[in-house]
């Protein structure tokens, strides 16, 4: 599964890329500190899942998630951050929306889940090969 990861903060966006790195399966194949270049990473790069701070330094996060969905990038947006009022109880089309203080806890097993979900048609496509392989083999 392809992640994108925007946050302005350096030893912020190490952490999250530290821990997708922990998710057999994963690959970080961007990471932006801004709008624009994370809208022309998001466009080239195609990825499943972008990993979105609300705290941008350019106050631009939930207007980056805006665009996403305008432009029907395709990707799941989960947005990092400590939810605000205006934030609490709505997703403003976002996957989900997770304290950076308790990644471990919150964002960590739901990437799973994600990751278990998207890989699951493989898995059962690759199962019904076999079950094909080796039922033609019998005969």
């Amino acid at each position: 599964m392809k992640f994108v990861v925007v946050e302005d903060d350096e030893a912020q966006r190490r952490q999250l890329v530290s821990l997708l790195m922990a998710l057999p399966g994963a690959m970080v194949v961007g990471q932006a500190s801004a709008q624009a270049p994370a809208m022309a990473l998001l466009r080239q790069l195609d990825p499943d899942v972008v990993l979105l701070s609300l705290d941008l330094a350019d106050g631009q996060g939930l207007s980056l998630l805006e665009r996403i969905h305008r432009e029907r990038l395709g990707c799941h947006v989960y947005l990092i951050g400590e939810p605000r009022g205006e934030l609490r109880g709505e997703l403003h089309g976002a996957a989900g929306i997770f304290d950076r203080h308790d990644l471990d806890h919150g964002l960590l097993p739901r990437l799973q889940s994600e990751m278990w979900r998207h890989s699951e048609p493989l898995r059962l496509s690759a199962l019904s090969d076999q079950i094909r392989s080796s039922t033609t083999n019998q005969w």
